[in-house]
C-alpha cells in the first residue's frame, strides 16, 4: 500500500514538471520593443499592454537538443527567434534576429522567464 502511495506522488510531481516545461515563455527586448508570449505551436506579440495575436501567421518551429528556433514573417519582417536552452534561459545565448525583405537585420538579445 506504501508503495502505491509512492507512486502516486512520483507520478504527481512527474506530471507537475511536465505541465510547467510546456507551458508559456515571455520574452522581452532591452528596453521592452518588442515582447511576445512563445507557445508551443503559436506565438503572441503585446503591443501597448495589449495581446497582438501572430499565430495566425506560419510559424515554422525546429527544435534543437534542448532549445528551439522559430520563425515568422510578420509587418513585412522575418522574425528569427532562437532560445539556446529552454531550462536555462540566458541572455548572451537567446535572441531575436529581425530582418528586412531587402536583407538588413537586427539582432535583439532576450530576456525570457
Amino acid at each position: 500500500m506504501k508503495t502505491f502511495f509512492d507512486l502516486l506522488i512520483l507520478s504527481f510531481a512527474l506530471w507537475a514538471v511536465s505541465a510547467r516545461a510546456g507551458g508559456n515563455i515571455t520574452c522581452s527586448t532591452p528596453r521592452e520593443n518588442k515582447v511576445f508570449t512563445l507557445n508551443d505551436d503559436s506565438i503572441a506579440f503585446h503591443k501597448n499592454g495589449h495581446r497582438e495575436l501572430a499565430s495566425l501567421v506560419e510559424v515554422n518551429t525546429v527544435k534543437t537538443g534542448s532549445g528551439m528556433t522559430k520563425t515568422l514573417w510578420m509587418d513585412g519582417q522575418k522574425h528569427i527567434i532562437h532560445i539556446n536552452d529552454m531550462k536555462n534561459f540566458s541572455e548572451t545565448e537567446d535572441y531575436i534576429i529581425l530582418r528586412s525583405r531587402q536583407g538588413h537585420e537586427v539582432i535583439y538579445p532576450l530576456s525570457c522567464k
